[in-house]
């Protein structure tokens, strides 16, 4: 009976499985639209997915199709790189679905493909450190669909999210070249360098150079809060620059005209501090961590707040975050300190220019002055995030007694608070309509609270 309960637990903790819960849980989300006969997309009309990314992956597309690579772009001025605008992704390989599916079809499964990816990796990363199946899909699920990614859907971000969904793959593969203190011999590190320079390859394919340097300086760190408790220190550096090595010459494609295209457009130099400054998280919407409908939903109430909600919201779920910081508390986990040290360093990233360490990263760290909307920084923040809660369920369903008792009841007052919003916010809008008449007017206005691009 044990030997059967513990290989019912290998399966459910093994990544097929976890895989196919997570493409079952996005297919619940992604399902109605892609079986609709409407021809709908998911993306709002109006963002960048209707703008340029269904133009752009039928064009390429339509070339590849007849045979040859689309190097220029005719359609945009009098004319531009197509291959060398990055966001083209004529070299991400899941973008071949454009060869074969209708363009609205193919556009849904590009994010629903993303969306899933994000969260399976995120689960396989939490797999290293966690015995419990549910506390791994707890982190994906937390992933999926956490403000900072996939609010990104909504704006149809194609190449971010593409870029993004790669990242935790990345991450959890550098992690692994690094060991804990308490080990005596190096455990065999060719996987995690093949995953690393895959997934390294693949967001420069994707096409976002953004993400790729929010990954970037995310492992620095990472990596040197890691190389305290490791015993093979240089093995794991040596190792690191061979994956980036590896990533950089498959990524080379896209890399390079990239880069070329750069060099001959208004922005090869430094941008501006004002506009490097832009699309900073405001500290206002440290509030999304907990209420993410503070400021508006931007579908029954309009966003009120400044800039755009998908680059301002950082919810990944009040169980989630209740979880997260029962993993700190009372984990076992000895690099939960680590992540939760990642998480809030992030977080300051993200908040760019209303901190006092932006400006000196934006004269001297290289990258911090060539982008606006260091607010990216939370995707990474969720990520470790995301650890600490599949800490936190690993605690909750492992520990005896009293540790038990209390971890529940953190649970179910995190359940209880969750489900007395969602029956107060209909009565406030059906009875009372306040918020969403006062949503309405402070939405028509720009005050202290709105911050718009211009």
């Amino acid at each position: 009976m044990a030997s059967r309960s513990k290989s019912l637990d290998h399966w459910l903790r093994s990544p097929l499985t976890l895989a196919l819960l997570l493409l079952a849980l996005t297919g619940i989300v992604f399902g109605p639209t892609l079986a609709s006969a409407r021809q709908e997309v998911m993306a709002h009309q109006g963002t960048d997915l209707a703008m340029y990314f269904a133009h752009a992956r039928a064009f390429a597309a339509q070339h590849l199709r007849q045979g040859h690579i689309p190097l220029w772009n005719p359609h945009i001025c009098g004319g531009v790189p197509f291959v060398g605008a990055w966001q083209s992704g004529v070299f991400y390989p899941p973008n071949a679905i454009y060869l074969f599916l209708p363009l609205h079809l193919a556009l849904n499964v590009e994010l629903f493909l993303h969306v899933f990816l994000s969260g399976w990796f995120t689960a396989l990363w939490a797999r290293r450190y966690t015995t419990h199946p549910l506390a791994c899909l707890l982190a994906g699920a937390m992933v999926m669909f956490s403000g900072a990614f996939f609010l990104h859907v909504y704006a149809g971000h194609c190449s971010l999210l593409a870029a993004g969904a790669w990242m935790p793959l990345f991450l959890a593969s550098v992690d692994g070249l690094f060991l804990p203190a308490s080990t005596q011999r190096p455990a065999p590190i060719a996987g995690h360098m093949f995953t690393g320079v895959l997934a390294l390859a693949m967001m420069l394919l994707a096409g976002h150079p953004q993400t790729v340097f929010i990954a970037i300086v995310t492992t620095v760190l990472y990596s040197v809060a890691l190389l305290p408790v490791s015993r093979f220190r240089i093995r794991a550096l040596l190792a690191l620059g061979i994956l980036a090595a590896g990533g950089v010459a498959i990524g080379a494609v896209q890399l390079l005209p990239g880069l070329q295209a750069a060099s001959e457009g208004v922005r090869q130099g430094p941008l501006p501090y004002e506009m490097a400054a832009s699309l900073s998280l405001l500290p206002q919407n440290l509030l999304t961590l907990l209420v993410p409908g503070f400021f508006g939903d931007m579908v029954r109430t309009p966003y009120w707040g400044g800039y755009f909600l998908w680059e301002m919201c950082l919810f990944a779920g009040g169980i989630g975050l209740t979880l997260a910081i029962t993993g700190v508390t009372a984990g076992v986990e000895r690099r939960r300190w680590t992540w939760l040290a990642m998480a809030l360093l992030l977080l300051v990233l993200a908040l760019g220019a209303h901190t006092p360490l932006f400006r000196p990263l934006y004269e001297h760290v290289p990258g911090f002055n060539r982008f606006r909307g260091h607010s990216k920084f939370a995707y990474p923040m969720t990520l470790f995030l995301a650890l600490l809660a599949a800490q936190g369920l690993h605690y909750l369903l492992h520990s005896p007694g009293r540790a038990r008792i209390a971890a529940f009841a953190a649970f179910l007052g995190a359940l209880c608070l969750g489900g007395l919003g969602v029956l107060l916010l209909p009565g406030l809008e059906q009875e009372l309509g306040l918020w969403k008449r006062l949503a309405y007017d402070l939405a028509a206005r720009e005050d202290l609270f709105r911050r718009t691009v211009r």
